[in-house]
């Protein structure tokens, strides 16, 4: 039973008790169970396509997903070049649109268009739902929009459905 302290680990699950609870969603996920407003952050390692360089980036936002597999949105980020006499912090403001889907696992795909101050992109990202509450994400890849280059950038994101009530 998960909860009751294995003999081995003080208080942990064992190992068995972990596997018997490997698939206890109720039922499975659908596009649906993602819609309204989420707020996230964000943080990784991008690669300027022109220069080589990298760069760190951060920053915050939100996603309005329409529960169809639509959504859009706008961040703020900030980057700044990782080493070097160019590290110089920019800061810039994007909308954002694009499209999602959710397996019954979980598990899905975004493809979203930034639109901002800087350059735009086309980035794609990885989902896993945690709850209809919580996302996480990371990305696999994107598209300069600018140049056609590939974009080289290592991401993680948390997005958390956003609530006036308080409490989630």
């Amino acid at each position: 039973m998960l909860g009751r302290p294995s003999p081995v680990s003080k208080g942990e699950p064992s190992m068995d008790e972990l596997a018997q609870n490997t698939h206890s969603l109720e039922r499975p996920f659908v596009v649906a169970d993602i819609s309204g407003r989420y707020a996230y952050r964000f943080n990784g390692v991008a690669v300027d396509p022109s220069s080589l360089e990298p760069f760190y980036i951060v920053g915050v936002g939100f996603f309005a997903f329409d529960g169809k597999g639509g959504l859009t949105g706008q961040q703020t980020s900030s980057i700044t070049q990782i080493g070097g006499a160019g590290a110089a912090q920019s800061v810039s403001v994007y909308t954002l649109s694009g499209t999602y889907t959710i397996a019954g696992d979980g598990t899905g795909t975004a493809s979203v268009n930034f639109k901002g101050t800087m350059k735009g992109m086309i980035g794609s990202f990885a989902i896993m739902v945690v709850s209809p509450d919580k996302i996480l994400m990371a990305s696999t890849g994107g598209t300069d929009e600018v140049t056609g280059l590939p974009v080289d950038e290592v991401v993680s994101i948390e997005a958390i459905r956003q609530t006036t009530s308080g409490t989630v």
